[in-house]
């Protein structure tokens, strides 16, 4: 069972998979936090094995076989030719490398399941009506979300993203993917705006015959299989003799929505022995800024940057993290987000605060930084990272424990962000397409790929709609569907 984290609405995971987000706006959770039997055994375990023992905690209304269907089709040899994960050792560190799926990007281990979740939620709930799922944005997720659903024949996706907020090649890769049932909106605005309007409409579109749902991590389906990846990271760590079983291993996670690292945070509660969560934020530091003082203020200047991904305001899964600091307190959260809705800011209580403390930190990584931990790990490792690593390594580099081995989470492929590397190794970007991906692919090989070599193809750039257009045209949209 899931509960609301805003009233006392229960509910099961089937049908909080189908809606996405609870009627009172609140965000699903866990009606209770399962435990793991952790032990040397699980080391033989290969990733879908793990996946089906990590998701049978949560999903209780699902049968075994029903879960290894589940996790069989997506982790497929199709989706996956290369492995669901890849883990590069360092000294002092491990890479969890995350860009291994259909985009590039770490969005795809979720995404690519979510799908095959909601079929057999729909079968498992008796739905019949269509689903038009809604996302917002800031470059990866809607990619991920369009190769995932672009096959699904019983549902349809709207993405909006922020037209100036996302990479040239995201931008791309979203164009590529789209189809008669996945379908694009740029927006003029910024990730927050999308993510703003994505909740408007699911308060305020009503559609016959037709349920509105989300591919966000705001959808618990979205969270749990990301889960799984922290299970199999700490045990990829020990294998790799780096730490000795029952080892505690830090975490560094390049953080904007807060869904990333919450998922670490879900793992540590189920007794994975992950040490610090550490919160990798660029200059868009609002969460930085939270772990260290309790206070969450969105009362700044939004400034785009080289790690677009990250370039949020509200971070919306922080406020499942807080339901479980507050003890599954719905007066308490809903007075905070009453607090950001209307003053655009809030403070936890000191109990709270020194319960964050506990488990999380956090670095903030400014743009300059940023190139820095680019070109030091280029010169020390002859390996690209993208920006968003590079954030992550850098806090790495700021916060580092040396008597404790740690996992730096690497988000996606640095092909994706070609702007970052340019800039870092003093490159021209006025050469064609094609050459700028052999530049890329000169400076490192184990990342040339034919799926990163398809999005260097030229491609007109979409003019944005004005936000308050955007909620007419979604209407429209799921309207020429029900």
């Amino acid at each position: 069972m899931v509960r609301s984290t805003r009233s006392s609405y229960q509910t099961s995971f089937s049908a909080a998979i189908l809606s996405g987000l609870s009627s009172d706006g609140g965000l699903f959770v866990p009606q209770e936090n399962p435990v793991l039997k952790l032990n040397q055994s699980w080391l033989n375990l290969s990733y879908r094995q793990l996946a089906v023992e990590v998701l049978s905690h949560y999903l209780v209304e699902f049968t075994l076989r029903e879960i290894e269907t589940i996790v069989d089709s997506s982790y497929s040899d199709e989706a996956f030719p290369y492995g669901e994960t890849r883990m590069d050792d360092y000294s002092g560190f491990s890479l969890l490398r995350l860009d291994q799926g259909p985009t590039l990007a770490f969005k795809d281990m979720a995404l690519v399941m979510l799908p095959h979740l909601v079929q057999a939620a729909k079968q498992k709930e008796g739905v019949a009506k269509r689903i038009v799922f809604l996302t917002a944005t800031s470059g990866d997720t809607g990619g991920a979300a369009m190769a995932g659903f672009r096959s699904y024949e019983d549902g349809y996706l709207i993405v909006l993203y922020p037209t100036h907020g996302i990479s040239d090649i995201q931008r791309r890769q979203m164009h590529q993917a789209e189809t008669a049932n996945c379908r694009l909106i740029p927006v003029e605005g910024n990730f927050d705006d999308c993510q703003r309007l994505v909740k408007q409409a699911f308060q305020e579109i009503k559609i016959p015959n037709t349920v509105l749902s989300s591919t966000n991590s705001m959808n618990i389906g979205r969270l749990l299989p990301q889960i799984v990846y922290y299970v199999h990271a700490y045990l990829q760590v020990v294998r790799s003799g780096a730490i000795t079983f029952g080892d505690c291993l830090d975490v560094y996670v390049p953080t904007g929505n807060f869904g990333n690292i919450l998922a670490a945070y879900y793992a540590k509660n189920m007794g994975v022995p992950l040490g610090r969560l550490i919160g990798a934020t660029n200059q868009n530091d609002v969460v930085h800024q939270f772990i260290q003082s309790g206070v969450y203020d969105i009362r700044r200047p939004f400034t785009p940057s080289l790690s677009p991904a990250m370039d949020i305001l509200v971070s919306s899964n922080l406020e499942r993290l807080l339901f479980d600091l507050y003890d599954g307190s719905v007066q308490d959260i809903s007075a905070l987000m009453e607090q950001l809705q209307a003053k655009k800011v809030y403070q936890v209580s000191p109990q709270v605060l020194t319960r964050i403390r506990e488990t999380f930190d956090s670095a903030m990584v400014n743009e300059s930084a940023t190139i820095a931990a680019i070109r030091r790990f280029y010169a020390q490792f002859h390996r690209l990272i993208d920006p968003h690593t590079a954030v992550a390594y850098g806090a790495y580099l700021q916060k580092q424990d040396p008597s404790r081995h740690a996992l730096v989470v690497s988000t996606a492929s640095p092909f994706k962000f070609p702007e970052a590397m340019f800039q870092a190794f003093g490159l021209s970007r006025q050469v064609p397409l094609d050459v700028q991906y052999h530049q890329l692919e000169s400076l490192d090989p184990t990342y040339a790929d034919p799926r990163a070599k398809e999005l260097y193809q030229p491609q007109e750039e979409s003019k944005g709609i004005m936000p308050d257009r955007v909620l007419a045209l979604i209407r429209e949209m799921a309207g020429e569907w029900s």
